[in-house]
Order: structure tokens, then sequence, then C-alpha cells
């Protein structure tokens, strides 16, 4: 589906202006327009890799799902605790997006900080 759009509006461009002559230029949009997706389907195919590497990112299965479902469930339930006793400690009201944003974005770290430490 990528570049369909594109290349469509490319190919949809008339051979000829009204007035019988040839469209200058059709041929370079449709040349660059192929070559513009091309470039953003295997360009980054074959720099993911490399990027993957530079960020120190490995793959690992050392993790079956059950072991990685009860670490997120403990560090859910050790976030609540916390911003239990922040409310707590600081007397201050906390509303459901804030809990909400809090717990999502401790759920989406564990996974990532799992994966680059073994």
């Amino acid at each position: 589906m990528r570049g369909i759009v594109s290349m469509a509006a490319a190919l949809a461009l008339p051979y000829n202006l009204p007035n019988g002559l040839p469209l200058p230029g059709r041929d370079i949009v449709i040349f660059i327009t192929f070559c513009v997706i091309f470039l953003t389907l295997i360009l980054p195919s074959l720099t993911l890799a490399g990027f993957l590497k530079v960020l120190n990112i490995h793959y690992s299965n050392s993790y079956d799902c059950k072991d990685l479902r009860d670490m997120l469930i403990k560090t859910a339930h050790d976030e609540l605790k916390r911003l239990h006793s922040l409310k707590e400690s600081t007397k201050m009201t906390l509303n459901f997006s804030q809990i909400t944003f809090s717990l999502a974005i401790k759920l989406w770290i564990t996974p990532l900080y799992i994966k680059t430490t073994v």
C-alpha cells in the first residue's frame, strides 16, 4: 500500500496538454516518484540491523510470556503503591488520567529495560 497513491497520482498525469503537445516533465515526475517509493521501502530495511546495533538493542528470548506478564503486573502494583503513598504524603488528589499515564509509562519502559539489560 505504501506509495500507491503517489504512483497513481504520477501516472494520472496526462500524456498530452489540451493543445496536443506532450506534457513536459511527466517522465521525470514518474521516475522521481518511483525512486522515492523505492528508497522509502528499501533504505529502512537495509539500515534497521545497523541501527539496532548502534542502540544496543538485542532480541532476547530468555523470558517467556508468563515471566514478562508477571514482571509487568508487579511493576503496575509497585507503581500504584508509589502513587498511593505520594497521594497520602502530599495530600494531593490524583485524577484518573494522571494514574493511567503514570502506569502506561512504567509498563512501556519495563519491557524495554528488560530487553536492553539482558
